[in-house]
């Protein structure tokens, strides 16, 4: 009889010990994507912005795009103040067409860097642009359109 309590309570501390290890283990697993989330770069840092006047009606914008994150190119606008009409044309180069789960459709996208020209109307004096864009990350956070400091133009 005594073999038997014996034989039940090894069973018992190794299917104890089991599920306790078990159970270490799903907790651990539980926290990654946790702690995933905070690897998320910030999107200033992500989508670094920084613009260059080239002309007296060309303004260059230029955004350096951390590795593994990309922008759209149909959520980029462009705005000045004081004068609300001082864009003539915003001029993007071809990007990169991927499928875009979020949106459900093709969209082009910039991975790296981009430069969008923005070609201004003469005579409107100094002006200040505000930009706005928005981006994701490759591993599936996208970002909420992002307002970018101003650049001076003109």
């Amino acid at each position: 009889m005594q073999d038997t309590y014996s034989m039940l309570y090894r069973f018992y501390a190794r299917s104890r010990a089991f599920f306790m290890g078990l159970l270490a283990v799903l907790a651990v697993v539980s926290a990654l994507p946790v702690a995933a989330q905070d690897d998320f770069l910030d999107p200033d840092v992500a989508f670094v912005m920084s613009a260059a006047q080239v002309g007296p009606d060309e303004l260059h914008i230029h955004y350096t795009i951390a590795p593994a994150y990309y922008m759209y190119r149909t959520r980029f606008d462009v705005a000045t103040q004081p004068a609300a009409d001082t864009v003539r044309d915003v001029l993007y180069p071809p990007g990169l067409v991927k499928f875009d789960e979020t949106f459900n459709e093709d969209l082009e996208v910039y991975y790296r860097q981009v430069t969008l020209r923005v070609m201004l109307k003469p005579g409107n004096g100094p002006q200040t642009l505000a930009v706005t864009s928005q981006g994701c990350a490759d591993a599936g956070l996208c970002y909420p359109h992002h307002q970018n400091p101003a650049a001076d133009a003109g």
